[in-house]
């Protein structure tokens, strides 16, 4: 366990140079490789929130600087893995559907939704290799913002995150949309990653933060991916019109379901 600043700072690192090699592998790899651009937009989530959590001890605007390159490198990672996020939220309505629904009625609609966003694999492929540099500099940056970090300085970004995320539930709890939803999703997720991190590092008592804010943040995703299903079938072409009101009114059962989990597992937390 480290016990000296200068320790927690080199096991932080440590933990920072693995998620960077990740990056980089998603990116050298291509966009046609979706299990490592799933490791990549995760490792990225991950150095998010500990630029989040690093913020009291560091140069807030090198931080910000750090968040933008992030967020461009995240942003070229979403097209391949929302399909596949499509994919997963889809089926997962099979689960809740009338039981009349042909099986056919499902795979027509991932079939029109995939066809509907999918990339130029061509145009992806460029825009990853020229990425590839920048993915490979993300160790060095990052490295470079951990500052004077210390025990006491962690504990007061997670402080931060956390209330970050009661004020985004709270917001979401007074109107609820989509919107509102996501942003409680994304603090959830840094108060997730942040206290992964420290409990990495030695840090006690985290591994129930860990553990619930994962819970949360989990089902505020699937929420998320239900929504976007949701919206993305209200669209669909007119010849199909009975299935996609059937699919749509099961993902509207489905979102009211997951919008109360999620409340019931952050009042539990609190």
């Amino acid at each position: 366990m480290p016990t000296t600043s200068r320790q927690l700072r080199a096991a932080i690192s440590e933990e920072i140079a693995a998620w960077c090699r990740t990056i980089t592998a998603a990116f050298r790899n291509g966009p046609g490789d979706a299990r490592r651009i799933h490791r990549g937009r995760v490792a990225i989530k991950r150095l998010r929130a500990a630029l989040r959590l690093f913020r009291p001890s560091a140069d807030p605007r090198l931080i910000d600087a750090g968040l933008a390159t992030l967020r461009r490198l995240a942003h070229a990672l979403a097209n391949a893995r929302d399909l596949t996020a499509r994919a997963d939220a889809l089926a997962g309505l099979s689960a809740h559907a009338d039981p009349g629904l042909p099986p056919e009625t499902l795979a027509s609609a991932l079939a029109w939704l995939v066809r509907g966003g999918e990339p130029s694999p061509r145009n992806e492929t460029l825009r990853y290799a020229r990425l590839l540099p920048l993915a490979g500099s993300l160790e060095e940056m990052v490295l470079g913002l951990i500052g004077d970090a210390d025990r006491t300085g962690l504990k007061k970004g997670f402080r931060r995150a956390r209330a970050r995320c009661e004020r985004a539930f709270e917001r979401a709890c007074a109107v609820a949309s989509p919107a509102r939803a996501h942003a409680w999703r994304k603090r959830a997720k840094d108060a997730h990653y942040q206290a992964q991190l420290l409990q990495a590092v030695g840090i006690r008592g985290m591994a129930g933060h860990a553990r619930r804010y994962g819970q949360i943040a989990h089902t505020l995703g699937t929420l998320r991916d239900t929504q976007l299903i949701r919206q993305a079938l209200s669209a669909a072409p007119q010849r199909s019109i009975r299935e996609r009101l059937v699919l749509v009114h099961t993902a509207q059962r489905l979102e009211d379901a997951l919008w109360r989990e999620a409340r019931t597992l952050h009042r539990q937390h609190a």
